[in-house]
């Protein structure tokens, strides 16, 4: 089980919107200071998690991992309390004594931040859903040369839903339109070898391969 408690105090200063332009020189550094802010925001909140796994071995060649996890927030402004319920899988194949083939399944969630939506905002003081990711990897193991070499290769496939969307308005009292309306993907792979090429000289070299994605969907919350 776990449990946390967080407490946060800031200042800042918000200068003019800058439009950068790809191509063309960058804008000058605007003159902030969160010292010029007269004001302090202060948040606070409870963390509550109880967790549970177990690793279960069949026969001589393969293993069980299951779990779970539930996670609950409790915030003051009761805007961002969530509660979530969060399983792990995972199942793993030794071929033989020195190498395995696993895959594993995961998902987990990120406190929502409503300070990323400040007054200059339409939906400034909106509810914010945590951001939920689901994980899927697949990969391989194994050791070579007495255990001195060990090769390591793996595919994995990411996606987080809910991340914060903000654009530009043309409105006479707000600047921004700030939604959870992002979706990301990352899939790729990636693989490593590390070794002793002496009892002095230990050798690593890894590669990684990302194709990342972000789109955005129609879940508006505007006031």
């Amino acid at each position: 089980r776990g449990l946390g408690d967080v407490y946060k105090r800031q200042l800042r200063e918000r200068g003019d919107t800058i439009v950068s332009v790809p191509g063309q020189p960058s804008p000058p550094r605007p003159d902030l200071d969160y010292k010029n802010d007269d004001t302090l925001y202060e948040s606070e909140y409870k963390y509550y998690g109880v967790y549970a796994q177990d690793l279960i071995s069949i026969g001589e060649h393969w293993q069980v991992l299951i779990g779970a996890r539930n996670d609950w927030i409790d915030k003051d402004d009761d805007l961002q309390d969530s509660n979530h319920f969060l399983p792990r899988l995972g199942l793993t194949y030794h071929p033989t004594e020195n190498s395995s083939v696993y895959y594993s399944y995961s998902q987990s969630f990120e406190p929502g931040n409503a300070e990323l939506v400040d007054e200059t905002d339409i939906n400034n003081g909106m509810a914010l859903d945590p951001v939920q990711g689901k994980q899927s990897e697949i990969g391989a193991k194994v050791e070579l040369f007495e255990d001195r070499l060990l090769i390591t290769g793996a595919l994995f496939d990411i996606d987080r839903e809910g991340t914060l969307i903000t654009e530009i308005i043309d409105h006479p009292e707000f600047e921004t339109r700030t939604t959870q309306a992002g979706v990301q993907n990352h899939k790729g792979f990636e693989a490593s070898a590390s070794g002793s090429v002496t009892d002095r000289l230990f050798v690593l070299a890894s590669t990684m391969y990302i194709d990342a994605e972000s789109v955005s969907y129609t879940h508006l919350r505007a006031h």
